[in-house]
């Protein structure tokens, strides 16, 4: 119904609208006047040249669906749509990552835009519409239950390295995060055909027989409720709902209890240390540092041999030379993901076939194989969400098993494998 009422409004403007959204570039925003005049609107094409007529139903259908179920209070002053017109399923999931790393940074840069002393907490959404994919409801819902779950995996990652925790672990200990902003991304899905799991498919006879009638009326409210909240998630198009919202960590603290740590931490009757003192403790950890003066470093010459790079270490060690080699030299993890599945997307719009894929991460997790690991058991469960005919297997400098210790991390996927527990 909201398909059609909104055709009849588009055709009248066919002949300006199609002339000008056949030249738009792949990265297109496009400003409007919104439904509610206190809603910030913004249409955006991600990887897309084809943003046409069609494209342009599917954004304000999605957007007139959702100002007329939402009460005027509760709608977000800040709603972004966003059109996903890929058919790939790989090719989604890339950009999905790819929207949530942007996100990401957003909500955390939003602090560096107002003074210090007054900064409103950030809260935006993005509604990510997928016509052209996913048009069951069951491999739309096990592909973004599947990317939340490797999303809430990935945060037990050991992605610092040795300095980086030590420096972490040094803040927390001199007080310094008191006022640290948490930047955190929700994601949820709607469809056309959606419905919740948890509630039972309706049957011609009432279950409430035996009950009285005040529990029987309570079942009828709880059964209307879950009824309202499906009905709310049945959206015209496929559709991921990208939530940022970013806010101080601390914010409920009292001022005196933060003046009261600080004090105990750094007692004002505590003297610097002299001098003398300094060299007292450096004669007792080593008797020739305390009054010798320090030794004369020796000449560095240039190494004339030059470095072996990462992706040739990999090839060396692997001895796969039919495989495709790629690179990815980011340490985070949605990124990670963003570069392994638009790789994929290429492979099998491309070439396809059976074959190996070797990525190559030199600073991806580096210091924990056993999160290199999980890692690579997250991708697993990401192409069988999308039923992928690939097995990924990790190698790592600090693998348990001497026969995957590779000089470098890397992610090798075996296409046209059965997928099996690593």
């Amino acid at each position: 119904m909201l398909l059609n009422s909104a055709v009849p409004l588009l055709l009248l403007l066919l002949p300006t609208l199609s002339s000008a959204f056949k030249s738009l570039p792949s990265k297109t925003f496009i400003q409007r006047v919104p439904v509610r005049s206190k809603t910030s609107l913004s249409y955006d094409s991600e990887g897309s040249s084809n943003f046409d007529l069609g494209s342009l139903t599917a954004l304000t259908s999605t957007e007139t669906w959702l100002t007329s179920a939402i009460p005027e209070g509760h709608l977000r002053k800040e709603v972004s749509y966003s059109l996903e017109s890929t058919t790939s399923p790989c090719t989604l999931i890339s950009h999905l990552f790819t929207r949530i790393t942007s996100q990401t940074k957003l909500g955390s840069s939003h602090s560096t835009n107002y003074p210090s002393t007054s900064i409103p907490p950030y809260r935006s959404t993005m509604m990510v519409v997928c016509p052209n994919v996913f048009e069951e409801f069951e491999e739309f819902n096990r592909v973004v239950k599947t990317v939340m779950e490797v999303r809430r995996n990935g945060r037990s990652f050991n992605t610092m390295g040795v300095v980086e925790g030590m420096r972490e672990m040094v803040a927390k200990e001199l007080g310094e995060e008191d006022d640290e902003w948490q930047t955190s991304v929700n994601l949820a899905h709607l469809h056309p055909n959606f419905r919740n799991e948890d509630t039972p498919p309706p049957t011609p006879e009432s279950p409430y027989e035996d009950l009285s009638d005040e529990e029987r009326q309570y079942q009828e409210k709880i059964k209307l409720h879950k009824l309202k909240k499906t009905l709310a998630r049945q959206s015209p198009y496929p559709t991921v709902v990208v939530e940022v919202r970013s806010q101080k960590v601390n914010s409920g603290v009292d001022d005196t209890l933060k003046a009261a740590n600080a004090e105990q931490k750094n007692p004002s009757n505590d003297s610097p240390p002299s001098l003398d003192s300094l060299k007292f403790l450096e004669a007792s950890f080593s008797k020739s540092a305390a009054g010798s003066t320090p030794p004369t470093p020796p000449s560095i010459t240039p190494d004339i041999f030059p470095q072996i790079s990462p992706k040739l270490s990999a090839k060396t060690y692997l001895t796969l030379p039919s495989a495709i080699y790629r690179e990815f030299n980011g340490k985070g993890v949605e990124e990670a993901y963003s570069f392994i599945f638009e790789g994929l997307g290429h492979y099998f719009e491309g070439v396809g076939g059976v074959g190996h894929i070797v990525v190559v991460m030199p600073k991806f997790l580096r210091g924990s194989a056993t999160s290199f690991q999980k890692f690579g058991n997250d991708v697993n469960k990401l192409c069988e969400a999308i039923k992928l005919p690939i097995h990924a297997t990790v190698y790592h400098p600090e693998d348990v098993d001497e026969d995957k210790r590779c000089p470098v991390g890397c992610l090798v996927m075996e296409v046209g494998a059965v997928q099996t527990n690593m």
